[in-house]
Order: structure tokens, then C-alpha cells, then sequence
């Protein structure tokens, strides 16, 4: 069995795996292989040529206490089934992360299924979010007007900046992660105040992502409203509603000699200096 970088050669088998572990549309497996798959940054076990493991990998920025600095995005991380704990999913993320820290890239994050699966890596909570549950909101909804990805763009700007591990979007990158979206059949509806991105799954609506400059409530009622079913969401953790906040992305350092986890936590915010857990530390994206 080796471990190595992927090439274009292996787009068939790193799909075919994705198609089997993850429970994604056709639309959307088809738009990520042809746009954000990375075979630079993606890592994989093989054995006779045979993929067993894979982690994909994308590069982006993010935000911590030191300033913006490079991080790589690990995302669709999955074993062929029957090659289960054997060690091969620990293999491949490290050989990824050492590929990253040699490309100068000191930070990897991920959204696990289960957080206690990465320790062992080194990664550790380090955003939060806020995930909040209504079948009915008791205020008036907001107008919903027609999305503008350059005015989306620069509210998540301004509001996104806020927030220690989260990912910097220039607006051509927001308009791509739109895009992104779409191709898995989400819907999104914009006001004067805001702007969210949902999904109409099993007779529930679930917001992936929004962002408002006032109170979230208006335009979660407007969707409500506009869908007549009831929504869950992941919002900012620092929001005064009622809901439960809890860890999100775990990230590592790609060199671990660099840092402890602790100093991680603190250079992303996570942790004051006091000690104390923040509530400013959020990021969107879950892959």
C-alpha cells in the first residue's frame, strides 16, 4: 500500500468513491469534479492501483489573531468499505498536511462528522456555530428582493471579517461558492438586510448559510413563510437567539512542531488570553 499525491489519472476512482460514501446529488458530484476538485492537494492510499482512501484538499485564507494567512480546506475524507480503521485515512491527511506546510500553508481545517476521529492528527475545535430550530417566528417577515452576488459579496465581507477561522471570499470566489450551491439544488433569497442559502430536504428547510447586518428573525420568517415548513440553520455563534451553540471545524497546524494545540486555539481566537472560550470565531464552510 502507498500514499501518494492524486493526478488527473485519478478522477474516475476519487469519484466513483465520492458517488459511494457520500449521499450527494448527481448535479453536484458532477459540478465539484469538474470545477473544485484539486488532485494537487488531494491525497490518497492505494494499493495495485486500487484507491482506498482519499482526502481531498482546497486552498484558501483565513482569518486568526496573527492576521489572514493560507489554510487548506480538507473536505470528503472516506475509506472503500471493508478497508475501515486500518490506519489509512491517518496516512493520507498526514502525508496531505506535509504537502501543505512544504507549500508554505500553515493551517488545515476540516467540519467533521465526529471531532474525537481527528485528534489524533493534532486538530482541535476552533470555530463554533449556532444552530437554531423554528416552526413558526412571531414577527413580521422582511421583503425578499432578487439576490446580488456583489452586494452578498460585500456583506459577507464586512461581517465575516469579524469573526476569527473564517475564510476570506473575494467576490469572484463568493460568486463560485454560489455556484457551488446551486449545482446541489439550493435556493437563495436575499433582503435589504441579508442574505440566506437553503436547502428544502425531508420536509424541512435547513440554512447552510446566512448573514444579515440587523436581526436574523425577519427573513428566517420569510422563509418559513415562503416554504410553509419548518427550518433549522447554522448561524454566527455570537447571536442572541435561542438555540445550542457548539464546535464546528477543527483545525491543526500542517507542522505540529510549530505549535501546540493550545497556542492554535489561541492564534485563532478560540481561546483568550484570559483563558476563556470566545464566541467570535465562526466559519461557513463545511467541505
Amino acid at each position: 500500500m502507498i500514499v501518494r499525491q492524486l493526478n488527473s489519472s485519478d478522477v474516475d476512482q476519487a469519484r466513483a468513491m465520492w458517488i459511494t460514501r457520500f449521499d450527494d446529488s448527481p448535479s453536484f458530484v458532477n459540478w465539484y469534479f469538474d470545477n473544485r476538485f484539486l488532485p494537487e492537494y488531494s491525497f490518497g492510499s492505494f494499493d495495485n492501483g486500487e484507491l482506498l482512501s482519499i482526502s481531498h484538499g482546497y486552498p484558501t485564507r483565513v482569518r486568526t489573531a496573527d492576521g489572514i494567512v493560507p489554510a487548506l480546506m480538507i473536505s470528503g475524507v472516506s475509506t472503500k468499505q471493508g478497508h475501515e480503521h486500518k490506519g489509512y485515512m491517518h496516512r493520507v491527511i498526514t502525508a496531505q498536511m506535509e504537502y501543505a506546510h512544504q507549500r508554505d500553508i500553515p493551517l488545515a481545517f476540516n467540519k467533521p462528522v465526529n471531532i474525537n476521529t481527528y485528534t489524533s492528527l493534532g486538530f482541535v475545535p476552533c470555530t463554533d456555530a449556532l444552530f437554531f430550530h423554528a416552526d413558526r417566528i412571531s414577527v413580521a417577515p422582511c421583503k425578499l428582493i432578487a439576490h446580488d452576488y456583489r452586494v452578498m459579496s460585500e456583506l459577507y465581507a464586512n461581517i465575516m471579517r469579524n469573526y476569527f477561522g473564517s475564510i476570506v471570499r473575494e467576490e469572484a470566489a463568493f460568486a463560485f461558492k454560489m455556484e457551488d450551491y446551486l449545482s446541489d439544488d439550493a435556493k437563495i433569497v436575499m433582503s435589504q438586510d441579508g442574505y440566506a442559502v437553503y436547502f428544502v430536504r425531508d420536509n424541512e428547510v435547513y440554512v447552510d448559510e446566512m448573514l444579515c447586518s440587523n436581526d436574523y428573525l425577519p427573513l428566517l420568517c420569510a422563509i418559513i413563510q415562503k416554504e410553509k415548513l419548518p427550518l433549522s440553520a447554522k448561524l454566527p455563534p455570537d447571536l442572541d437567539l435561542q438555540g445550542e451553540v457548539r464546535p464546528m471545524c477543527v483545525f491543526a497546524a500542517t507542522d505540529q512542531n510549530e505549535c501546540t494545540t493550545e497556542e492554535l486555539q489561541r492564534k485563532l481566537g478560540y481561546i483568550t488570553a484570559k483563558g476563556s472560550k470566545s464566541r467570535q470565531c465562526f466559519c461557513i464552510e463545511e467541505y
